[in-house]
Parts: structure tokens; C-alpha cells; sequence
């Protein structure tokens, strides 16, 4: 039987903790699987991550997290906020957590999203809450988050220019160097004229 790995062991004590939802305090489940040190605890921070980077827990609020299930409960959540903007053209982020099942960090996210793709924009406010129109309806798909593959994309230019410059300055060093050995080769080819002290 094959034994399962840490990931798995997280996944499963998050089901049990919060499986239907709930808020599951990371402290607490740091405690039932036995990690009572920073140093114990810090691969359990690790692979909070990465499950948060793969969807399925969601922080929400400092040390607190929501286990939203494997094979992408998140975007699940995601295409039903997105409906429900594209069916009312205009909602709060009280509505995305009503209508959409979806926390209230969650939905401030998407939102935030939206509006750096320009699909959304913010009107003002119903109340307390801060209202969003739709005004760029891009079709049933919600809209991807590419600020990761963007800043990679940055990463990457920023990296080519630097080596491209790195290559120029190392050119002009090369020619730099060659000037310098031309010019002192030039000075021990010089025939210094001797002066006799009687035509001083």
C-alpha cells in the first residue's frame, strides 16, 4: 500500500478540520499534526502554499485558511462569480458571496482582477459596499489570472536585458583592454632622443 506523502496527510486533516467549509485555524492544524516548533511547523507552511497555489485552500484572514477541495474548487467558485456579473452587469461583493457561495476575500480578489483587466469597473457604493459594473463582457470563460505569468514574463526581458548589457560591457572592457596594451606597446616602441648637457 503505498504510503501517503506530507501533501496528502495536509489534504486530509484539512478535510477533516473544514472539509464542509469551515475556517480551520492553521495553528490548530499545526497542532493535530503534531508540529509544535517554527521549525516543525515550516514544511507545513510550504505546502499551505502550494495548495493555496493550486486552489485548493483559500486564506482568509492572517493565519486562518478554507480547505475548498482538490481539482479546482476555487475555480468553480471563480466561474460563478463570473456569472453572476455577467447575468446582473452590475454587483457588490456582497452579492458574489451570497449568489456564488464565494468568502468575502475571494470575492474582493476576482474583483480586484476584473478591474486590472479592465472587464470591470468601480462606480461607487450601494450602501457600504463598493459597486462594479461589467464593461467588458469576454464570454462565459472567466477571466484567467495571468499576473504570475506576466511577472515571469517581466522576470525573463528584465534577465535579457541585463545580459545583453552585461555583453556590451564586456566588449567595450575587451577593446578597452586592447587600447591599453596597443598604447603601451607604443611607448616602449619610442626611441627616446638622448639630449647632450651641452645643448641644455
Amino acid at each position: 500500500m503505498r504510503r501517503p506523502n506530507f501533501a496528502e496527510t495536509v489534504r486530509s486533516k484539512l478535510k477533516e478540520l473544514g472539509g464542509d467549509g469551515r475556517q480551520v485555524k492553521i495553528s490548530v492544524l499545526a497542532e493535530a499534526l503534531d508540529m509544535i516548533s517554527n521549525k516543525d511547523k515550516r514544511p507545513l507552511y510550504r505546502c499551505l502554499s502550494d495548495l493555496r497555489d493550486a486552489g485548493e485552500v483559500e486564506r482568509v484572514s492572517p493565519g486562518v485558511v478554507v480547505y475548498r477541495g482538490k481539482a479546482g474548487a476555487g475555480p468553480d467558485i471563480r466561474s460563478a462569480m463570473w456569472s453572476v456579473i455577467r447575468m446582473r452587469k452590475m454587483v457588490t461583493v456582497a452579492d458574489l458571496v451570497e449568489l456564488a457561495n464565494a468568502s468575502e476575500s475571494y470575492a474582493k480578489e476576482f474583483l480586484a482582477l476584473l478591474v486590472r483587466r479592465g472587464c470591470v469597473e468601480r462606480i461607487g457604493r450601494i450602501g457600504q459596499s463598493p459597486t462594479y459594473r461589467l464593461i467588458n463582457d469576454l464570454g462565459p470563460q472567466a477571466p484567467a489570472d495571468t499576473a504570475k505569468a506576466d511577472r515571469l514574463h517581466h522576470i525573463r526581458e528584465a534577465k535579457k536585458k541585463a545580459i545583453a548589457q552585461l555583453d556590451e560591457a564586456g566588449q567595450a572592457l575587451i577593446a578597452a583592454t586592447h587600447a591599453i596594451v596597443r598604447a603601451r606597446m607604443a611607448v616602449v616602441d619610442i626611441q627616446e632622443t638622448e639630449v647632450d648637457d651641452g645643448e641644455i
